[in-house]
């Protein structure tokens, strides 16, 4: 389970959990507010995002969830996953370019995954043992 946080210009901060649950043939994404109540359920099996449950569909979770299928990609893996000149990776850092011309930046470290997202979203995950 993951701590997250997002930022975003026009929108008040939020804090969440999230879940991902590898399973035989996809992968099963939740997003759920600090209290338990889920703010997005989605699972993606091959290529291809579905919701789940009866959470409504949740653009910006999806986006997220998107982004760290990118971040969380092996590096040996990327360049069968995504076109090689819209990736770069740097120690610690990748960033995907995109049409609209904002890039999705991931940075990594130890302590915490940082997202920003091209509609200017930042979201900081941690595992939740690290959240003080």
């Amino acid at each position: 389970m993951l701590h997250v946080q997002r930022t975003h210009p026009a929108l008040p901060d939020g804090e969440a959990f999230l879940v991902v649950q590898a399973e035989a043939a996809r992968t099963r994404w939740s997003l759920f507010t600090v209290l338990g109540a889920p703010l997005a359920r989605q699972t993606l099996e091959d290529g291809r995002w579905r919701n789940d449950g009866f959470a409504p569909p949740n653009a910006s979770a999806t986006r997220l969830f998107a982004a760290l299928v990118f971040a969380w990609t092996p590096e040996a893996d990327l360049a069968e996953r995504y076109r090689q000149d819209r990736y770069t990776v740097v120690t610690g850092r990748r960033t995907l370019s995109h049409k609209n011309g904002k890039p999705l930046i991931v940075a990594d470290s130890k302590e915490q995954l940082s997202v920003e997202l091209p509609d200017g979203s930042t979201w900081v995950l941690r595992p939740l043992e690290q959240v003080r």
